[in-house]
């Protein structure tokens, strides 16, 4: 009785062993699959954290040039001297009431100067513009030769100023950044009401390339090495701008601190 006994005992300890050595596999399989579920979102958390921290997009890395002068905001203000002036180039603002001015260099195919446009000219515009403080000067500085496209679009603005004015030529500087083959600019010069013959004979004559050359050298002797770039400084009776030299993507507060040094 006592063998048999010992018999079943040893049968059941042999199937004990059998169940979990059978259990093992599966079990082997879930914590496996556990850990690389885990090594996966630990890896796409790390890429999603990256991407946050660039604050770039994939739009805004396509839009992204190389000789753009900052991908970040500093609100680090700025100490180079620097001058320039108003000479023909389009401006907004009362020339008779302003004492100071920001003169602006900028690319239709830049990324910043486009941001720029949207986010911080508003402000500027609203708090000193508008109110007769400051006048604002745009300037070309295309990061392009004659016949590259970007050089093309500087060079329509300037044919839409010569028949429409200041105004009408910040409506097609606000949208010029959205042109990526050269039939945009015709399109969006039309919509603006712009006599397109007088525009065709504008661009065919080159009759701004000259005036284009010299931004592009008035900004080099300012400091420019890249778009967008900025001259903000006191406003004298023949047009001349002498004050600070900005280079980069700044918020609308370094220029707030910066125009109401200048207008103590």
């Amino acid at each position: 009785m006592k063998k048999k006994e010992k018999k079943e005992e040893n049968l059941e300890k042999k199937e004990v062993t059998i169940n979990l050595d059978t259990l093992g596999v599966p079990i082997a399989i879930i914590i496996a699959a556990l850990i690389i579920a885990v090594v996966v979102w630990a890896t796409n958390t790390k890429t999603n954290d990256t991407n946050v921290d660039s604050g770039n997009s994939e739009n805004e890395v396509q839009n992204e040039n190389e000789n753009d002068t900052n991908s970040e905001d500093t609100t680090t203000p700025p100490t180079t001297t620097a001058t320039a002036s108003i000479d023909n180039d389009p401006y907004v603002g009362d020339r008779s009431t302003a004492t100071v001015a920001i003169v602006e260099f900028s690319d239709p195919t830049c990324y910043y100067c486009n941001r720029h446009a949207d986010e911080t000219f508003p402000e500027i515009k609203k708090n000193y513009i508008d109110t007769g403080k400051a006048i604002y000067v745009f300037k070309e500085w295309p990061r392009g030769s004659n016949g590259a496209l970007t050089y093309e679009i500087s060079e329509a603005g300037m044919c839409v100023f010569d028949q429409k004015g200041s105004d009408v030529f910040v409506q097609y500087h606000e949208q010029a950044f959205d042109i990526t083959e050269e039939s945009g600019i015709k399109t969006l010069a039309s919509s603006l009401g712009v006599d397109m013959d007088a525009f065709d004979k504008c661009m065919s004559e080159g009759k701004f390339v000259s005036d284009l050359e010299a931004d592009e050298a008035e900004g080099t002797k300012a400091g420019m090495t890249g778009t967008p770039g900025f001259v903000i400084g006191k406003l004298d009776e023949n047009g001349n701008v002498t004050g600070t030299f900005l280079g980069g993507a700044y918020p609308y507060s370094t220029f707030q601190s910066t125009l109401d040094e200048l207008l103590k």
